[in-house]
């Protein structure tokens, strides 16, 4: 056999065993490429730490490892952070966490459709002390002052959002609402505190009574009209010019001839002239003078409608004050009733007693009237006699004897005269 061809006989060998050589490589190239995948794909992912607990507002820093099968880390992996309660915490591409409000939430990190998770717990900062503003105060009774609390953690920061609790060491000295208002009652000390998750806060506040330093009467001028009422108005005032309230005030006319005025500052009027009325606070005065002029002619100046009750009480008789009875001879004579002459509610009934019956009953109205005015009284008559004088039945005249103004007359039989009479305080007077 020549060289040659054992040569060629050689690279057939040859050439057989590369192809069974490639085909064998080609056989296994499946299950090696499997297993290379698999050792490199993430099975887990480990987040630290797994847990923690994070007061409002501060931060944390999360990390995440993604592992294989194995457990080994693996490196160069994208991750997706996730909060499951973003009112809770909010977390960052990178694993930062911030806390936002009390609470709980888990913390996510996803790498190629693993998960892995850390339990955060997000809670308030304490409060390490409470400030109350201002410190110190002094109010009069009745007077409100407002307070304010904050509570501040221990770097003394101001904390918002905390339950604060208002109580006064003294309540019949000043009070103090939900809201920290101080209201004054009496004169003394007092302490308030505020407290806000155990601590404490307080303000010592004194309660004075402010005193009076003037007086100011409105009007300070006035003029009535004979028979006419004013009503004036006190105001006791503190040294920068305040109005003071609940202050006792007591009034006086430095003449009552001429005017008078009631507790409560109400003028009368009595008789022309004048008269200087003095309203009284703590010693201080304030003070108006009031003018009683003649009415003009023909103004109404009384009318009385018997409005205070109905009987023959002196209370309904005398209208209320309005009227004052002179004598009474019995209680039959005079009354006040419902009804009487047409658009008044009640009127002034004068009834006959009867033939045993002697004396006379009157009522005079005390508010003097000037010549030529008109005044009215309205009233009606009864007779009840069964006998008697029929033009003595009963009558009404004027510029009766005795001064009688408005005379009204009843008589019967032969017994002594009897009647009821209304007197004014002027003789000279037109009625009707």
């Amino acid at each position: 056999m020549t060289f040659l061809h054992k040569l060629a006989q050689r690279l057939a060998r040859l050439k057989v065993t590369l192809i069974i050589g490639l085909l064998a490589a080609l056989a296994c190239e499946r299950p090696v490429t499997a297993v290379l995948n698999a050792a490199l794909r993430v099975a887990s992912v480990f987040v630290s730490p797994p847990a923690a607990s994070l007061p409002v507002g501060r931060a944390v820093q999360l990390t995440a490892t993604p592992r294989d099968s194995t457990g080994a880390p693996l490196t160069g992996r994208a991750l997706t952070w996730l909060s499951t309660n973003l009112n809770v915490a909010a977390v960052d591409g990178s694993g930062l966490v911030t806390a936002q409000a009390p609470g709980a939430t888990t913390i996510a990190a996803v790498s190629e459709g693993v998960t892995g998770t850390a339990a955060l717990t997000v809670t308030n900062i304490p409060v390490a002390s409470v400030t109350v503003t201002p410190a110190t105060g002094s109010i009069a009774p009745g007077q409100m002052w407002q307070l304010t609390a904050t509570p501040k953690d221990a770097n003394g920061t101001a904390l918002t959002g905390r339950v604060v609790t208002w109580v006064s060491s003294a309540t019949a000295i000043a009070t103090v609402s939900v809201s920290g208002l101080v209201t004054g009652v009496a004169a003394g000390s007092t302490t308030i505190t505020a407290t806000s998750e155990g601590q404490s806060g307080t303000a010592a506040v004194t309660v004075s009574v402010v005193p009076v330093a003037t007086v100011t009467v409105t009007p300070g001028t006035a003029s009535i009209p004979l028979g006419q009422t004013w009503q004036l108005t006190a105001t006791p005032k503190d040294a920068n010019g305040n109005a003071l309230t609940g202050r006792a005030i007591t009034w006086a006319s430095n003449a009552t001839g001429v005017a008078t005025v009631s507790a409560l500052g109400l003028v009368t009027s009595v008789a022309v002239g004048s008269a200087t009325i003095t309203a009284t606070s703590e010693g201080v005065n304030g003070s108006a003078v009031v003018t009683v002029t003649v009415p003009a002619p023909g103004g109404v100046v009384f009318q009385s409608n018997w409005t205070a009750g109905l009987g023959n009480g002196n209370g309904a008789i005398g209208d209320g004050g309005l009227w004052g009875g002179l004598a009474n001879a019995g209680s039959s004579v005079l009354s006040v009733v419902a009804g009487g002459p047409s658009g008044y509610a009640n009127a002034l009934r004068v009834q006959q007693q009867g033939p045993s019956g002697t004396g006379g009953w009157g009522y005079v109205q005390y508010n003097g009237l000037p010549p030529a005015t008109d005044f009215y009284v309205r009233f009606y008559m009864r007779n009840d006699l069964a006998g008697g004088r029929p033009h003595r039945g009963g009558h009404v005249y004027a510029g009766a004897a005795g001064g009688n103004v408005l005379h009204v007359e009843a008589g019967g039989g032969d017994v002594v005269e009897r009647h009821a009479h209304v007197v004014g305080a002027e003789r000279a007077m037109r009625a009707l």
